[in-house]
């Protein structure tokens, strides 16, 4: 790699870090206040007086705080994939499956309803007549015509149904007594006033919709070049 793609790769990294950091910075801060009024109302109690280094010790390490910190949050959920069991319903890669195959299974439904009702008003004879070509049959046109054509916005509109089916699986766990799920364990979470079960929850839903997103990318990549090849 050259000096100028170094440079090139560098200008696009800086910028993320230095956002993310600041994001971090921010975090930590809204913690020590969110957080500090339970400090202040148990020191009061004990009638003891709190240095800004107490303060912030304690706000940064309280066991239900109103705003987890991000280390907090990243121990939770390395206890809860690393050191839990995959059976244990307490564990999040147990909790982590039940929305993945649930998310799979309504990518998968709305996914295939999509694309036969798309077929299906292609196909609308009114509209065939006047703008289909007279030398191709149905099946011509939609595999060399239609398909290839119709191809980025195919994948396009899957990382958006996978995005949306992550969601509605989530949203779908909300109101199950006793099952499992990321929505669950928030759910359960909020209940009982845990924020790390809803903030670990969170961050591990996204990281499954950028997992699968991600996958549908590489899968574009890899069928777009191919397709460019047959053309070529």
């Amino acid at each position: 790699m050259n000096k100028r793609s170094w440079i090139g790769s560098d200008n696009k990294i800086l910028p993320v870090v230095c956002v993310m950091t600041f994001i971090v910075i921010i975090w930590y801060g809204f913690s020590v206040v969110l957080n500090a009024p339970w400090e202040y109302d148990k020191a009061k109690r004990a009638s003891i007086t709190l240095s800004t280094a107490d303060l912030i010790s304690q706000t940064w390490s309280q066991k239900r705080p109103k705003l987890p910190t991000p280390h907090q949050i990243t121990k939770e959920m390395w206890d809860t994939t690393i050191n839990k069991k995959i059976t244990s319903k307490r564990s999040l890669v147990y909790h982590g499956l039940i929305t993945f195959y649930e998310t799979i299974y309504g990518f998968a439904f709305g996914t295939g309803l999509g694309i036969l009702l798309a077929i299906g008003i292609v196909y609308n004879r009114a509209t065939a007549m006047s703008v289909m070509p007279w030398s191709a049959s149905k099946t011509q046109v939609l595999f060399k015509l239609r398909a290839p054509r119709s191809t980025p916005y195919l994948f396009t509109s899957l990382k958006l149904g996978m995005a949306a089916a992550v969601v509605g699986a989530i949203v779908g766990e909300l109101p199950s007594g006793g099952g499992g799920g990321l929505g669950f364990r928030m759910l359960s979470g909020s209940t009982f006033g845990n924020t790390l079960h809803i903030w670990s929850g969170l961050f591990s839903a996204a990281i499954l919709a950028g997992s699968l997103i991600a996958i549908i990318s590489i899968i574009q990549r890899v069928v777009l070049k191919r397709m460019a090849l047959e053309l070529s």
